[in-house]
């Protein structure tokens, strides 16, 4: 459900979610995650990620961390990190 509002909202371009290390970096800081959305295999690969996923944590964030086995999971490979946010980070 989560990688279809995902999916959704990166295909309207509204504004209401974000992908890759950078841009959700950015949206963690700014405070705008509401859900973080992780795969399981770049959680345990890149300190970067698990900081990122601390920090949306700390800042009142859902983590969700895919499994890469299943359905969703490998669909999630394509994005490895990406985020639902709680407002528009840029207009």
């Amino acid at each position: 459900e989560l990688l279809e509002k995902l999916k959704a909202s990166l295909g309207r371009e509204d504004g209401m979610a974000c992908y890759g290390e950078k841009e959700v970096g950015e949206a963690i800081e700014m405070n705008a995650v509401e859900k973080l959305l992780v795969i399981d295999e770049v959680v345990r690969k890149h300190k970067k990620v698990s900081d990122l996923m601390q920090a949306a944590d700390e800042r009142g964030a859902e983590v969700v961390i895919f499994d890469s086995h299943d359905d969703a999971g490998k669909e999630m490979e394509d994005f490895k990190i990406a985020a639902l946010l709680r407002f528009k980070t840029k207009y």
